[in-house]
């Protein structure tokens, strides 16, 4: 489906950067998390030598340096070797969970039934998870085929915005500038370093410039007229959310689980969820743009909290604009609001350089819950303090 695109109150987000990882079936997501070892028994890079034959005990000390609590699994690499919490377990190494500053002494037994010797390798993968579930084993105990890992990048991807007669753009650091609509190289978005795809309506006057610009030239912001966040398809984990806080608190909630759906899909069974907000009327939408910024108008002459119609605020002629450091559209009707959005496809689409084809309102209570919704999780603001 086409993008639906939504004239209403919007916010800025931030650039993060997370990671996320499975371990098995423990989904551990990495953000900002520390948590090492230290063992008198491992050298510098956590390893330790077995001779043939040889069973050894070791002590290791696991702490939780970051600043959330979190949880952790303990893995190992190494041919032809069995570790374990006690001597008579194999492969029991379990999930750790560490609140903050907290420490942990855990015994380690280590047995060799090569014919050579072996250096075997001790690490560890902490992070943030919903759900304490049992990490996956095989008979090989090698880490990377008994706790296979999954980078966020292999995990499914956000679809593909779809632009119309938008400009995507990015921040360089100072300032706006054309971003590749193909996202070659992540020039455009990367939702696994929480960076969102955006995109700018820009005036008639500069339109046709700077659609043909090259990648890497700047968006003068006096050029732009309205800036948009897109929201890809996603389903949700249903099962922690309301007064559970997704395994938070209430000052401090948990990340929401969230899976991006290809296309249109359907998404999985069980306890996961396609956000409503991703049907609008009959038709399934791939994703949708939403306002970066609170509405203000062009002309920002208005600044009385005045409700009646017809007056200083309450104008249909006024333009609307969604941009930074701008006064907000105040003492407006919402059957003001409702006609001025739906405008800009309208009466006022050349402003913008819309097609017509566009559905541009005001936000339904779903949609403003699907931009909050993938905040609060690791592609969102979720583990970052910036």
């Amino acid at each position: 489906m086409g993008a639906l695109i939504l004239g209403t109150i919007g916010f800025s987000w931030a650039i993060f950067t997370t990671k996320t990882e499975r371990q098995g079936a423990l989904n551990i997501i990495a953000a900002n998390t520390s948590c090492p070892i230290s063992s008198e028994e491992l050298n510098d890079n956590n390893q330790i030598t077995i001779e043939q034959g040889q069973e050894k005990e070791i002590t290791i000390e696991l702490s939780n340096q970051s600043k959330i609590n979190v949880h952790s699994l303990i893995t190992y690499s190494g041919d032809g070797v069995e570790v374990s919490y006690a001597p008579e377990s194999k492969d029991n190494l379990d999930i750790e969970d560490l609140a903050v500053s907290e420490s942990k002494t855990i015994k380690l037994y280590i047995k060799n039934t090569s014919e050579t010797s072996q250096t075997v390798t001790i690490n560890v993968h902490c992070g943030m998870s919903s759900k304490t579930l049992e990490p996956g084993v095989n008979e090989n105990n090698v880490e990377t085929e008994h706790v296979p890992v999954l980078t966020c990048e292999e995990l499914p991807q956000p679809n593909a915005p779809v632009l119309g007669n938008m400009i995507p753009v990015r921040y360089d650091g100072t300032k706006w500038v054309k971003a590749d609509s193909s996202n070659k190289d992540n020039n455009w978005y990367n939702y696994c370093n929480q960076e969102w795809a955006n995109a700018v309506t820009v005036i008639s006057s500069e339109r046709n410039n700077l659609t043909n610009a090259s990648v890497g030239t700047e968006i003068p912001m006096n050029a732009i007229n309205t800036m948009w966040v897109w929201i890809p398809r996603y389903e949700y984990d249903t099962t922690n959310l309301g007064t559970s806080y997704s395994s938070g608190t209430k000052t401090e909630p948990g990340a929401i689980n969230i899976k991006f759906i290809d296309g249109t899909g359907i998404g999985s069974e069980g306890n996961y969820k396609v956000h409503p907000a991703f049907k609008f009327g009959e038709d399934e939408l791939e994703g949708f743009w939403y306002g970066k910024f609170e509405t203000s108008n062009k002309e920002q002459t208005c600044t009385a909290k005045d409700y009646s119609a017809g007056t200083n605020c309450d104008q249909t002629t006024f333009t609307l604009q969604i941009k930074p450091n701008a006064i907000s559209w105040r003492g407006i009707r919402p059957s003001t609001a409702f006609t001025v959005s739906q405008k800009m496809v309208t009466d006022f689409k050349t402003e913008y350089g819309f097609s017509g084809t566009e559905d541009t309102h005001m936000s339904k209570n779903s949609e403003w819950g699907a931009v909050a919704y993938l905040s609060q999780s690791t592609y969102g603001k979720y583990g970052n303090e910036k």
